[in-house]
């Protein structure tokens, strides 16, 4: 996970930076540079210092204090902030810096898409106003939009979790390529148009965010009803399934299809604080006081249809689930009065609800018309044609939505939204529906509102003379995984090597003499045309190595410098230098020598890229 930038390798990271820095600078940022090494004191005024966990790497220095290497610096920029910021009058400020960082990754991968030290643009903004932090995370959305876009990346702007970071508005720019490490849910909509019928650009999310809209009852479910004698109703009945602990070793077993049977999983339920108010003091008075005692539930139930899996972070940002989410072993849920590998939320045991587990159901499973298998909570039992209470031909969301099985008495269980979405969901803007693509981070934009502000004491004098706290807003580039994306989006390599856009390559054209230690005509006829190359304002490479012609194209080709001009003296008797493009499959050009730099140049003005620049609208307008 630690990797040296070699020369051609450094010139591409130095373009990345030279395009953040001018767009961030038109944005009204501006550049500082923080130190790598942070003081663990601000840390743990933040409360991250034990949130963080082992990715933070720590260490003492020789007077024992803690510091740690920063993988992010909010800490210190509000260290910074708090020091020399105190007035309304200096606000709106956005500082950034570009610098090196440290994650201590368990599993570094991917090359510099996922090393344990990178380089990364951070930026940090303050605000007093809610208004004015949306305009500012606009202005910075469509500044990345302009950066990628200069950039040459295929890149998509995507509804994102916080994480670590925190934060209640979050959006990732993910790189369209199949290498991509996460998955992202992107509205595919009719006649491909890219903006929905209000003029905004479609719906696009991080897998672990995409809301999921209840899923239809498959066409042809509930063909295994069981009727009772003489009714119209299905026959709830306890049916023998030794070893079907599995959805598909269930389906085999009684003969149905994934989607008309429910999973229920087990996860660890979050401490519940209760207090104890009165106690007696001395003599015997009532004294009042609190005292707070840690109860925690036996479980979390969580149900979703057989063919959906769970989404993970959903489950655990949900209230009363346990940081980090945890499955519970088979001990754990015996002792709660479960039955492990048979659970299910129909007729739960006695023993579990006066425990309080609780049962939260996915909307796509609340949503299922007809009858359904459950877990019978029983060992090697299912249940058999179960049904919700009330559901007609459909399911309706509502803030406070519950299900109830038919049959059983009480308000019955939560509905909220648990699963991950799959190709085919309706798109939860109503327009489209969504497919699924690969992607690689690039960039990632937060609003964090006064999470760190707040825990670090901060606040600044406002126009009524009165202290208030700031909101932050943060934005980050991945400047290695730049480079990366580049070269994994599709079009980004061949066979050959790498395809760089026009703005990455490390040099505009690359001169390969041949014979240029052997021929003084090769010689000047090579430094007058790097001469009017440079002349140009071109990136020129020399290739003056004593290496065979065959060699030197390939080299040229594997290191994805796009246009390749040959000195040979044969052409040059003729008066002609050949040129050739690295992208696509186009034939060497012969080219006057008077007149090379100015085609090489004309060239490379076609390679511009050019694509379309999609703006935020801000909330205010």
């Amino acid at each position: 996970g630690l990797y040296t930038w070699l020369p051609l390798g450094l010139r591409v990271l130095s373009k990345v930076s030279a395009v953040v820095r001018e767009e961030l600078d038109a944005a009204g940022c501006m550049e500082t540079q923080m130190p790598s090494v942070l003081p663990g004191k601000l840390w743990e005024e933040s409360g991250r210092w034990g949130k963080m966990g082992r990715e933070l790497l720590k260490f003492k220095d020789r007077h024992e204090n803690d510091f740690c290497l920063g993988p992010t610096h909010e800490e210190a920029v509000v260290e910074v902030f708090r020091r020399d910021v105190g007035s309304y009058r200096q606000l709106p400020l956005c500082l950034y810096q570009i610098g090196t960082k440290f994650r201590d990754e368990i599993r570094p991968r991917f090359g510099v898409m996922r090393s344990r030290e990178f380089v990364m643009k951070d930026a940090y903004s303050f605000h007093l106003s809610d208004e004015c932090l949306e305009e500012m995370y606009t202005d910075i959305w469509n500044a990345y939009h302009r950066i990628f876009s200069r950039l040459g990346l295929n890149f998509r702007a995507v509804e994102a979790d916080s994480g670590a970071i925190g934060g209640a508005v979050s959006h990732e720019f993910q790189v369209l390529a199949e290498a991509g490490e996460d998955a992202i849910a992107v509205a595919d909509m009719e006649g491909g148009a890219s903006e929905n019928e209000k003029g905004n650009p479609e719906y696009a999310a991080n897998i672990e965010r995409a809301e999921a809209l209840p899923a239809a009852w498959p066409p042809g479910s509930s063909s295994f009803v069981h009727t009772a004698e003489g009714g119209k109703e299905p026959l709830q009945e306890l049916v023998s399934t030794p070893g079907a602990k599995t959805i598909p070793s269930l389906c085999e077993a009684l003969g149905v299809a994934p989607w008309e049977c429910l999973k229920t999983l087990a996860v660890a339920a979050e401490p519940i604080i209760e207090e104890e108010k009165s106690k007696k003091g001395k003599k015997g008075k009532e004294k009042s006081s609190l005292v707070e005692e840690k109860v925690t539930p036996p479980a979390v139930l969580l149900v979703l249809r057989g063919d959906h899996s769970l989404n993970e972070v959903k489950a655990e940002k949900l209230p009363g689930v346990a940081s980090p989410l945890r499955l519970l072993s088979e001990e754990e849920l015996e002792s709660a009065g479960l039955c492990p590998g048979f659970l299910g939320p129909v007729a739960l045991s006695h023993a579990a609800k006066a425990r309080g587990v609780r049962v939260v159901v996915d909307r796509s499973a609340a949503a299922i018309s007809g009858p359904f298998v459950s877990g019978g909570n029983s060992p090697e039992m299912h249940l058999r044609g179960c049904q919700w209470d009330d559901k007609g031909d459909g399911y309706t969301e509502g803030v406070d939505a519950r299900v109830r099985v038919r049959g059983e008495e009480g308000e019955g269980f939560e509905v909220t939204d648990l699963r991950e979405v799959v190709e085919g969901d309706k798109s939860p803007d109503g327009v489209g529906t969504l497919r699924l693509r690969r992607g690689i981070e690039v960039g990632h934009i937060f609003q964090l509102g006064k999470k760190y502000t707040e825990a670090m004491g901060v606040s600044v004098q406002d126009e009524k003379g009165r202290p208030a706290c700031p909101l932050m807003g943060c934005y980050g580039i991945g400047i290695g995984r730049v480079v990366a994306a580049a070269i994994e989006q599709e079009g980004g390599h061949d066979e050959k090597g790498i395809r760089w856009p026009l703005a990455l390559a490390p040099f505009h054209v690359s001169v390969v003499p041949v014979n240029l230690h052997k021929s003084e005509l090769v010689k000047e006829a090579t430094e007058k045309l790097c001469e009017g190359l440079v002349a140009e304002g071109l990136d020129v490479l020399l290739d003056d190595r004593k290496e065979r012609p065959g060699t030197m194209f390939a080299d040229s080709d594997l290191w994805g410098i796009p246009v390749r001009v040959v000195v040979g003296e044969k052409n040059l008797k003729a008066g002609l230098l050949e040129c050739k493009l690295r992208s696509g499959d186009t034939e060497p050009q012969l080219v006057a020598i008077e007149t090379m730099p100015q085609r090489v140049a004309e060239l490379l003005r076609g390679l511009e890229s050019k694509p379309k620049i999609r703006q935020r609208p801000n909330k205010k307008n």
